[in-house]
């Protein structure tokens, strides 16, 4: 399944600053840099950061962008990256889940408040 994911952002270089760094630590690399939109490859899926075609950006109620990475120290860089660049904690990396569906993640906010993970299937460092 290709899957694509467009999130807005009330800066575009500002937003561009930001997810350049996350993105280079879970391994997705930019190929896309219009003025107006910036995109990322994901193994076979898009994320698209850029304003709307219509109003003003605003975070979604339950929406949450995730990386899944193949370390668990990858997800913990991602997190503190995002927290020195200005995003807010949503969830300190650690291992959660239960049994089969235990998995090693951290969670954190862009700097419009757009909640992004990243995650491995490793359950803990």
């Amino acid at each position: 399944m290709e899957l694509m994911v467009r999130v807005g952002v009330s800066d575009i270089s500002r937003a561009k600053h930001f997810y350049d760094a996350i993105t280079e630590i879970v391994g997705a690399p930019c190929t896309l840099n219009h003025p107006g939109l910036v995109a990322y490859g994901i193994g076979e899926g898009l994320l698209m950061i850029g304003r709307p075609a219509e109003g003003e950006p605003s975070i979604g109620n339950g929406v949450q962008v995730s990386f899944c990475v193949d370390d668990p120290a990858k997800a913990g860089r991602a997190y503190a990256t995002a927290l020195d660049l200005g995003g807010g904690c949503a969830g300190p990396p650690g291992s959660r889940g239960r049994g089969r569906n235990r998995f090693y993640g951290a969670y954190f906010r862009d700097l419009d408040g757009n909640k992004l993970s990243v995650f491995t299937r490793t359950p803990e460092i």
